[in-house]
């Protein structure tokens, strides 16, 4: 569903959580990334080593953030979305 809603909406930024009822975040950010490749992605999870999972995103916007998180954290990922930084781990 998240592929699709991004294919419907294109957003200028996805946030996601990594665990979802179909698939995981990590597999809809794939199918994202391969027909949209500057897409835009937060991805919030508590639940996995991020920079292991992550190291196939080098190269394109996608900003993990570690829950629980607050509404600052949340700011930061969106500060380094909009400075166009990549597979920044952001744990605030």
């Amino acid at each position: 569903e998240a592929v699709k809603l991004y294919e419907d909406q294109k957003p200028d930024v996805l946030i996601t959580d990594f665990n979802m009822p179909q698939k995981t975040g990590v597999e809809a950010i794939r199918e994202i990334l391969s027909a949209h490749p500057t897409a835009k992605i937060i991805l919030c999870s508590g639940t996995f080593d991020l920079p292991e999972m992550m190291d196939e995103f080098v190269g394109h916007t996608v900003v993990t953030v570690s829950k629980p998180f607050s509404p600052h954290s949340l700011a930061h990922a969106l500060e380094a979305i909009a400075k166009g930084q990549s597979t920044e781990i952001c744990s605030f």
